[in-house]
């Protein structure tokens, strides 16, 4: 019977980590479509201080489709890797998904400090 449910050198899924990955998944969607829907108002905060604004906050508010898009590529490629993990249920597979996850992450975390840099910068 066991010989049936898994592949020749398959590793069994663990569920927890499916149901982690998928959580984690779920969380950097909001995060990033949050934090892209409130371009508009950092937009305007920013343009009241009449003060210029670092490369990454610029590029973040006159680019706001571009960074959308790589978010949402992003996060669809963490998606695949997860489907792929649950069907093949191999090492590698599961590796792929660890690195765009973090990956993934590590861009919401850009868009945060790209989006804070400023205001960090005038109150120094």
């Amino acid at each position: 019977m066991q010989s049936l449910t898994r592949a020749r050198g398959a590793q069994p899924l663990p569920w927890l980590g499916l149901l982690l990955y998928g959580l984690s998944l779920l969380l950097a969607a909001v995060a990033a479509f949050g934090l892209w829907s409130s371009l508009p108002q950092f937009n305007e905060l920013f343009a009241s201080f009449g003060a210029t604004l670092p490369l990454p906050t610029l590029l973040l508010i006159e680019y706001p489709l571009g960074i959308w898009n790589l978010l949402r590529g992003g996060l669809l490629h963490v998606l695949a890797w997860l489907l792929i993990w649950a069907v093949v249920r191999q090492r590698w597979a599961h590796r792929g998904v660890l690195l765009a996850t973090v990956l993934v992450w590590l861009a919401v975390a850009l868009l945060i400090v790209a989006l804070y840099l400023p205001l960090v910068s005038m109150a120094v």
